[in-house]
């Protein structure tokens, strides 16, 4: 154990220099969120990390956290999956890669958590399991609100669809990025939904917010990738006019990005659709208005 010196800083006795290996623990507080850390100071012989790790005490035992993300070198799937949505698999070339991580980003209302819905309703007819993680609203509430739209999420509760509702500032950005990939690893689910990963930022610390949440999503993405597990975030836009940009600059390493937008015309407000990207997809660049009816989710072309 260290000696803590004046302004808190460990001091370096004669314990440090006749020790092999020396290691600091310390724990840190960003507003009113707290984390533990691990710094390997020295360990002779060795060709050791330098940096300052996250870690986490649970009744799994002691988890550390790399500070960067899983190597790249995983296969990938050539399995094209649908969205449920006839119209929305026909804009983007058939659908989605198994495996791939998809954005749908989009203003208060726009449409987000239905279409993310409709991902895990068709997910789960394929009798897949699926991982919905509900970051801003109770599961019976999520449950609820999608019937109206003809969405019955309630058939599949048990049978392969499990809603976690928990909000990450309840635990901070390193234990709530723990939980879900303890719960992934324990239901073992083919697709994984977030919504919205923007809740995530809140957990970060005020004073690397949008850092801190970045690194988890680079993290969270790379884990499910690397298991083959299809991935879906909501991401909330707060002006129109940043339609097309994400706070937590994670737009980069998703595979399809939908944006979906408010627009009035003639004093109606109408919901509209495009994919902004798709990687490895011969997908549509026109704009398509977005229709929630009781005949389920339409897409209507047209040019706005």
């Amino acid at each position: 154990m260290h000696r803590r010196g004046l302004g808190g800083k460990p001091t370096h006795g004669l314990e440090d220099y006749i020790s092999d290996c020396v290691i600091h623990l310390t724990h840190t507080f960003d507003g009113e969120i707290g984390t533990r850390h691990m710094r390997i100071v020295k360990y002779r012989g060795s060709v050791h990390g330098l940096n300052r790790y996250p870690f986490l005490i649970n009744e799994r035992g002691i988890s550390i956290f790399p500070i960067t993300s899983l190597k790249l070198d995983y296969s990938v799937s050539r399995e094209v999956i649908s969205t449920g949505i006839p119209d929305l698999d026909d804009m983007l070339g058939g659908g989605i890669y198994r495996g791939s991580s998809v954005l749908i980003s989009g203003t208060t209302g726009a449409g987000k958590t239905t279409l993310l819905s409709k991902f895990a309703y068709e997910a789960c007819r394929r009798g897949e399991r699926c991982l919905y993680f509900a970051n801003e609203e109770p599961s019976d509430q999520v449950i609820r609100n999608m019937e109206s739209v003809g969405i019955h999420l309630k058939d599949y509760i048990g049978e392969g669809l499990m809603i976690h509702a928990d909000r990450p500032t309840s635990l901070g950005l390193e234990s709530h990025l723990t939980e879900m990939q303890d719960l992934v690893l324990d239901f073992k689910p083919d697709t994984v939904l977030v919504d919205p990963v923007t809740g995530l930022a809140a957990a970060g610390g005020p004073s690397h917010r949008a850092s801190n949440a970045k690194n988890l999503f680079i993290r969270f993405t790379d884990f499910l990738k690397s298991r083959g597990v299809t991935s879906l975030f909501t991401y909330l836009i707060r002006s129109p006019a940043t339609a097309t940009k994400t706070e937590l600059e994670i737009s980069s390493l998703i595979d399809t990005w939908i944006v979906l937008e408010h627009v009035r015309t003639n004093g109606d407000y109408k919901r509209l659709l495009r994919i902004l990207k798709s990687r490895g997809m011969n997908h549509s660049s026109s704009i398509a208005e977005l229709r929630f009816t009781e005949r389920g989710i339409l897409l209507k072309g047209g040019s706005w």
